[in-house]
């Protein structure tokens, strides 16, 4: 038994870095977490998303969620990849971002997603 949190992993819609997302995500799991993956840029619930994989060349596809409740969840995990712009640019990222940070609930990031808890602060919230 580990812990029991519900964790939010956010992703881009189109070839982010396999192991930037499934890392984090088999990881949580292992320790015991529910992990859900959103996309906010999916126009389908349940839509597959590829990721790539550089050292051998194929890809993989995830299952995310398109959208999810915010308030049912721990923690807001940003992944890293080949362009984490992507994210950082969604306003509706970023307001995901801000609410998380305002409940004082944690938001997580590797790699290049530190560019968006820096625009969540720089940029007004969006409707």
């Amino acid at each position: 038994m580990g812990l029991y949190l519900k964790i939010l992993e956010l992703c881009e819609s189109d070839y982010m870095e396999d192991y930037e997302v499934k890392v984090p995500f088999q990881s949580l799991q292992a320790l015991g977490c529910h992990v859900d993956a959103v996309c906010p840029a999916k126009k389908k619930t349940d839509e597959r998303f590829p990721t790539a994989i550089h050292d051998v060349l194929r890809v993989t596809k995830l299952t995310v969620k398109k959208q999810a409740t915010l308030l049912l969840y721990d923690d807001l995990v940003i992944p890293g990849g080949r362009a984490p712009e992507y994210l950082a640019l969604n306003k509706h990222v970023l307001n995901m971002g801000k609410e998380f940070m305002n409940s004082e609930k944690p938001v997580t990031s590797t790699s290049h997603r530190q560019q968006t808890h820096i625009l969540t602060f720089l940029v007004p919230s969006q409707p």
